[in-house]
């Protein structure tokens, strides 16, 4: 499985250790993130949009917020841009147990606008606690809000070299 990473011109390896989870803790995170009232999103939401596919995933994708399908099914990237995402990770060869699939944001902006930094800072939490339980080797950030919000928030133990900012055809093709 490093083929991803000499594609990508990585010649060094490091085995990240991966952190203690229990069923409990995501199960504690996710109850959290539900009954959340801290943003005014808190008026306006039907259903908690927490993440997809493995929690002990290699590759983290963190897009921006839930659009109107993500929000009807609870899970983030399941509408069109979802299977679109869904097929460039099958097209390039990356297995779905090595993906985790979240949002900056945990519910859906009214009339699909742009998370504000209030909003973003207020589940920025959430989701440095998503990746501190998935651990995960590489993280990929889709599109400029989630790519600005992840400058922001802390990840324990990543440095830039772990972090893909770039346009997305670029993040996959170096995948």
């Amino acid at each position: 499985q490093r083929h991803y990473l000499k594609a990508m011109g990585i010649d060094l390896w490091m085995d990240r250790p991966q952190a203690p989870q229990s069923t409990s803790d995501w199960q504690k995170l996710e109850h959290t993130v539900a009954a959340c009232q801290r943003c005014s999103l808190l008026c306006s939401r039907k259903q908690t949009v927490f993440g997809r596919v493995n929690p002990e995933a290699r590759l983290m994708i963190i897009g921006e917020a839930p659009g109107a399908e993500e929000a009807r099914q609870g899970l983030p990237f399941v509408g069109r841009a979802g299977q679109l995402l869904d097929k460039i990770i099958e097209g390039v060869g990356l297995p779905a147990e090595d993906v985790y699939i979240a949002n900056v944001l945990k519910w859906r902006p009214p009339n699909n606008r742009d998370p504000n930094p209030a909003e973003m800072a207020e589940c920025g939490d959430y989701l440095q606690q998503q990746v501190a339980l998935v651990a995960p080797q590489f993280i990929l950030a889709l599109g400029r809000i989630a790519a600005h919000c992840a400058e922001f928030v802390q990840f324990r133990g990543f440095g830039e070299s772990n972090f893909l900012r770039d346009p997305v055809h670029s993040c996959v093709a170096r995948l």
